[in-house]
């Protein structure tokens, strides 16, 4: 067994849509990350700048922070770098796709959602 984190703070950050939004063309502000998955392809995300700064906030405050993706880990590592978020950021993960646990309200489970809109 492993104990990832010895804080009672952590928050999880989602990457598309919280941390970056898709785009179809490269504009100022647009960035170009590898895709993992293709060698050689390359993904535009344009950054939400207002949940980057929640998440470096949190980071401030002690929190442990977890990144993650329905794209993969590896996907989520990808846009940490890009953002260069990699000393806010303590592990990336997939995104669970089940979670066993007595609630049922997604709250309960994962705790209160914070949001920024951009």
């Amino acid at each position: 067994m492993k104990i990832l984190s010895k804080t009672e703070l952590s928050v999880v950050v989602d990457v598309d849509g919280t941390l970056v939004d898709t785009v179809a063309e490269k504009t100022a502000g647009v960035l170009t990350i590898a895709n993992p998955y293709q060698p050689g392809d390359y993904l535009l995300r344009k950054p939400k700048r207002g949940n980057i700064g929640l998440l470096k906030d949190f980071k401030g405050r002690g929190y442990n922070i977890t990144v993650w993706s329905h794209g993969g880990a590896l996907y989520a590592a990808e846009v940490v770098k890009a953002l260069k978020l990699e000393t806010y950021v303590d592990y990336v993960s997939c995104k669970p796709t089940k979670c066993v646990d007595n609630r049922s309200d997604l709250e309960s489970i994962v705790g209160m959602r914070v949001f920024i809109e951009d």
